[in-house]
Parts: C-alpha cells; structure tokens; sequence
C-alpha cells in the first residue's frame, strides 16, 4: 500500500466541503474525477490500482491511496484511516462494474448514503437478476443455480441439467463479466465435461435463446430515464472472448423496435429497484418486437459505447454515472445532448496465439465511408494476454445518418481490415 502525497500546489482542505471517496481501476481516457467533480466545491480522496493513477489528478485530489486490490477487506481500513486523516465522508463511489458490490458494502460499512449491497448485488449476481424479474413475470432465460449440486458428482449434475434444460445449455460464473468463463455445451458429455473442470458453486446453467442481441445504456434518475440508448450487437461478446471473432454494435434507428426494447429495459429496471444510478442492459429478441433479459450492471457500457456518446451525443455517461450515484446533479442538461443515431463501433480481437508481434496492420480512416476514428496497435507491439475491449488487434468508431448505412460501414471494415502477426517466442 502506498500514499501518494499531493503536490504543493493543491489547494487546502477545508471542513466545510463535502469529502468523496473514489474506488478507482480505471486510467485517464476514460475518466476525469476533476472534471466529473466540476462546478462543485468538494474534495476527493482516492483508493486506487497502480494502473489507473493516470485518472486522478492527484495535485487536486486530498490523498491518493495506492492498493494492491479493490476487495473491501483492502479499502475498509483505508477508508477509515482517511476518515480519521480528514474527517467523516459524504459518499462513496466506484464506477467499475468490479467495483459495484465492494463500493456498496462500504457505504453500508460507513453509513453513507447511496445504492446498498442488496440493490448492486441484484446488478452484479446473475441468479439474483434474473429470479427478481421471474418473480415479476418478465421473461428470463430458463436457470439453474449450480450451488446446490456442489456435493453431487458432475454425472449426477449433467443429468438433472438435462431434464430441467433443452441444449444448448451455457454455463456462466454468477457474478463474472464480459463473457468470462462462459462455457457453451451441446451435448451430455460435453456438459459433463464441462462440469468437471469448473467449481459449481459460483456457476448457474441457463438455456441458449437465439436472436439478436440488443444492449441499452443509460442514466436513472429520481425514478425516471434521464438518458437512455438502444444498440444491437453485430456477433457476440461470448464468440468474441471464445474464439477472437469480431464484435460490433450499431445504434437503433427511433421506430417501433426501439421503442419497445426501451419500454422492456424500464420494466426490467423498475423491477430490479434502480431509482438513481448508470445501467448496462442486455435483452435478447428471439422474435421481432419480443425480449428475453439477459443480464445488467450498474455501469455504463463499455468499448466504445462512452467514447460514441460523448463525441457526438455529448454526454459523458461515466461523468453522469459519478453524478448520480452521488446524487450530484447532472453534468449537463439535457436539451444539449444530440441524437444518437448512426453511430456505431467494431473491434478486432487480439492476435492469437498469444503472446504475439504486430508485424503489420492497415489503417481505415480515408477508405470506409462513415469511419470517423481509429485507435490501432503499434507495429511491433506485443500482446501478451486478453486485453478486454481496450488493448484489442483494432477499434473503429463510425458515423452516418442512420442505422442501415452504419451497419454497411461496418460491414465494409470488417472486409477491408488486415491485421498480421507473429508468434513471439518465449
């Protein structure tokens, strides 16, 4: 654990301001606390990675607080040395979808105010969600929480799996994001397999509905939408982690299809108790018009769903989620933020076998028609594990006047990207 001192420029504390605490994982391109902070006069502490110092500025910030982890075994006696240091806290918060439950139980560990463990656990536990809108008659995927058969052989498993659920049957950690450790079996064998090789205790078993994929992100407020965005994936993030498949998303064009993921997705929210706070909700379509929940955060999307919205909708979804689960006012009205329609992205994932050299790769920007930006590796870059959405074989933004000609942009960049490579010898 280590204290980074401020500056001597930063400005003294005072009584009088409210004090927030920050669980932070995240570097500078994606956030600003300073700015997200604003017009406020408040100071800020910090219980950060090693990797995300670049977000703070820490000639502003009160203490930075280095760990090696983000687990409220770690940031709870933190915390409460910085309260001794300073005084008491206003609130606390942390935007990574990591961070959610750990940001939560300390709030209930200090009494401060804000989203509790029960409503991020909701948001966080893949059982949880989807027994909440069950109970309520919105429409989940068929489940089987895995923790009761712990003691079982994975044959045994296997055959109740088999008589509660059609194949494919796809097995997730409960409380995992990004398509981690997602496992998808066709056959008996194949499950019990799969069974074998993992701890059932932190899985559930669910039934494949096939269709599109839509995901909708945006802002609560006081009970209400304040922001809310509705795209569909190109590929999946499952094909995309499994086998390195591009991924893509396209914003929906305002109509009847939009409308009602809309209405579905504030049903969903309405039942699993968020009133104030970021949300990340991903619906399946089996049919047209017709919506499966598949699973939600307490975050604003990831890739480049910020990077899109603050460029050309302008609003900063990670300074409004800072905003409303510190119940701060918003960072900007709403009559100045544009229309979200057209806009679109799609990443390559990275070059496998890993670890593996960028040996060469082509740039887009001047040859696909809407392609607006481009974030490529360098080459000569080595990529030496998964790096997620960001540290990725390629990321291209697009955008045009609606959703036909974005997905015929990213079609066509899909075509013309190269991408090439080699194998880096231990």
């Amino acid at each position: 654990m280590t204290l980074i001192q401020g500056s001597s420029v930063r400005r003294a504390p005072a009584p009088d301001r409210p004090l927030y605490l920050a669980l932070n994982r995240f570097t500078g391109d994606v956030v600003d606390y300073r700015r997200f902070a604003g017009e406020f006069d408040v100071d800020m502490v910090f219980i950060t990675l090693e990797s995300g110092l670049s977000a703070i500025d820490t000639g502003w910030a009160l203490d930075v607080v280095v760990v090696d982890d983000l687990s409220l075994a770690t940031v709870l006696p933190v915390a409460q040395r910085l309260i001794a240091r300073h005084r008491p806290l206003t609130g606390a918060v942390g935007l990574s979808e990591k961070d959610v439950v750990a940001a939560a139980r300390l709030r209930e560990a200090l009494g401060l105010p804000g989203p509790g463990v029960d409503l991020a656990h909701r948001f966080k536990d893949k059982v949880a969600m989807k027994s909440r809108l069950e109970a309520v008659g919105l429409r989940v995927p068929r489940f089987r929480p895995l923790a009761a058969f712990a003691s079982s052989r994975p044959a045994e498993v296997a055959a109740a799996l088999d008589q509660a659920l059609a194949f494919p049957i796809i097995l997730k950690p409960v409380d995992e994001g990004a398509s981690r450790g997602i496992i998808e079996v066709r056959t008996p064998a194949e499950l019990e397999d799969a069974l074998a090789g993992i701890d059932v205790r932190s899985y559930e078993a669910e039934e494949f509905v096939d269709g599109p994929i839509l995901h909708v992100d945006g802002i609560m407020r006081d009970g209400a939408l304040w922001f809310i965005s509705s795209s569909e994936y190109i590929g999946t993030c499952l094909d995309f982690a499994r086998s390195g498949a591009p991924f893509a998303s396209v914003i929906l064009d305002p109509g009847p299809r939009r409308s009602a993921a809309e209405e579905y997705t504030l049903a969903c929210l309405t039942a699993l108790g968020l009133t104030q706070g970021p949300f990340h909700l991903e619906l399946i379509e089996p049919s047209p018009g017709v919506f499966v929940f598949l699973e939600a955060g307490m975050r604003p999307g990831g890739a480049e769903v910020p990077h899109l919205h603050a460029e050309h909708v302008h609003i900063d979804l990670y300074g409004e989620a800072f905003r409303s689960l510190l119940d701060l006012p918003p960072l900007a009205d709403r009559s100045t933020y544009g229309d979200p329609t057209g806009l679109g992205y799609l990443l390559f994932a990275v070059p496998y076998p890993l670890p593996s050299r960028v040996t060469a790769r082509t740039s887009l920007i001047g040859t696909v028609e809407h392609l607006y930006a481009e974030v490529l590796p360098e080459v000569g870059h080595v990529f030496t594990k998964d790096g997620g959405y960001v540290d990725v074989g390629g990321r291209f933004r697009f955008r045009s006047p609606n959703e036909e000609q974005t997905r015929a942009a990213v079609d066509a960049a899909l075509k013309a990207y190269r991408l090439e490579s080699a194998p880096v010898t231990p």
